[in-house]
């Protein structure tokens, strides 16, 4: 029963979300992509625990923690916002800065991609490169590839940015070549052994693009791209798992008796619906058995900020990125995204973190709204984020914060290119160009 309690819940928020909110606000995200996954598990496909009723209020106050800091910040903290980045403002980041930070961006990923290609190779083979065996999975994991494998920052990076540049050309077919460009570099990511990457990254190209442009985002267009873009993200996981054996016969899914191993027709679902799902059940073991006040005190939330302290010799102990997984009979490893506030502090410490989450993120969405290049990129990565929380949580890990430190540096480079370099006589075509118009 608390399982369909919870799906009730988020139906109801989700509903509320939908008919009040406009498309891409950081409620309505989470509201909806919760409302997937409770739905689901409350199904009750697959031969999970009845969730216990203190995760299911955990995972209410979370929510009402992270709407309460996301419609706080977004009513308070507008004018405040405006003053803080007026300097930023100021600078050029129309289409020929963000188009020159995209090209930058893209030759990063050329040269980090080709140097990440050339060690796996030497070290796996290049079967092994292009099939992502076990044994690159275990290189990556092992440090042996530390340096090259930060490729995936350069890659996501390119993702928001060539997104960005396509939201704001006027040429309709230089904004195809950006959308095509930043699908590239969010599928570069396959070669990290993350799938997940791609769909973290491609989801966020979206949000940037979605955004940025001035095409309405009507709640039909929004509607048809979720599910253009569930398909996708199904499509990435089977075929990318069949690819590296990860398969339904080769799963434990393949060994416990479900809907999707007595019904044949429906087992290529079986792995997509345990994605989903899994991780709500996975997080009620991790309740049941979490620490009143957690262990690790921060350094799994902010596990970056504490590896860069043990490398200067801090005494701290980084949360592994990689989680353990739960017992039989389906075995899981991701929590959702209440695991490493929970992990932190323990219970009470999670709406906390949630309600300082979401006022971060209402107000990356100002800055969004406003399509300020520099919103645009971060609240990109914090709305994939968002939609990935049911599943795990991405607000900070490294490739995230990697790809807006990297993308805030291009952004600069750009504009201050564009404000202060000398400019060289132009034709007028050259100069419609520039502008993202064609020459006539």
């Amino acid at each position: 029963m608390a399982g369909i309690a919870l799906a009730a819940f988020f139906l109801a928020a989700g509903t509320w979300a939908w008919t009040r909110l406009p498309a891409l606000h950081p409620v309505a995200l989470w509201t909806a992509s919760w409302s997937i996954s409770s739905v689901l598990f409350a199904l009750h496909l697959l031969p999970y625990q009845p969730l216990s009723t203190v995760t299911v209020v955990l995972v209410v106050l979370a929510t009402v923690a992270f709407s309460a800091g996301v419609l706080g910040a977004e009513r308070f903290a507008a004018d405040r916002l405006a003053r803080a980045t007026a300097w930023w403002a100021r600078l050029e980041l129309g289409y020929p800065a963000a188009a020159r930070a995209a090209w930058l961006s893209l030759a990063l990923l050329a040269v980090g991609l080709f140097a990440f290609l050339a060690q796996a190779g030497r070290l796996v083979g290049w079967s092994g490169v292009f099939v992502t065996s076990a044994d690159l999975r275990l290189a990556i994991g092992a440090g042996a590839m530390a340096l090259t494998i930060k490729y995936v920052y350069a890659a996501a990076a390119a993702a928001l940015l060539c997104a960005l540049a396509a939201s704001r050309a006027q040429v309709p077919l230089a904004r195809r070549a950006w959308l095509a460009a930043a699908a590239a570099a969010a599928l570069s990511t396959y070669f990290s052994t993350a799938r997940s990457n791609i769909v973290l990254f491609g989801l966020a190209s979206l949000v940037v693009y979605g955004l940025g442009s001035r095409v309405a985002v009507t709640r039909r267009k929004l509607v048809g791209a979720t599910a253009a873009f569930a398909a996708f993200t199904i499509v990435v996981f089977l075929v990318g798992g069949a690819v590296i054996g990860k398969t339904i016969e080769d799963n434990a899914l393949g060994r416990v008796q479900s809907p999707f191993t007595e019904h044949p027709a429906l087992g290529t679902l079986g792995l997509p619906y345990q994605y989903a799902s899994a991780p709500l059940a996975a997080l009620d073991d991790q309740v049941a058995v979490s620490e009143p006040f957690g262990r690790a005190h921060g350094c799994a939330l902010l596990a970056v900020g504490c590896r860069v302290l043990q490398a200067g010799g801090v005494a701290v102990t980084p949360e592994p990125a990689i989680r353990p997984f739960t017992g039989e009979p389906l075995p899981w490893n991701t929590y959702t995204a209440l695991d490493l506030p929970l992990i932190d502090g323990g219970p009470g410490f999670v709406p906390i973190a949630f309600l300082v989450i979401g006022i971060a993120c209402g107000v990356l969405w100002i800055s969004a709204r406003r399509r300020q290049a520099l919103g645009l990129v971060t609240y990109g990565t914090a709305g994939a984020a968002i939609v990935y929380s049911p599943v795990q949580s991405n607000f900070l890990v490294p490739q995230a914060v990697g790809a807006i430190a990297l993308g805030a540096a291009l952004l600069l480079t750009g504009a201050l290119w564009e404000k202060f370099a000398p400019r060289r006589a132009a034709t007028a075509g050259e100069k419609r160009m520039t502008a993202g118009r064609p020459a006539p």
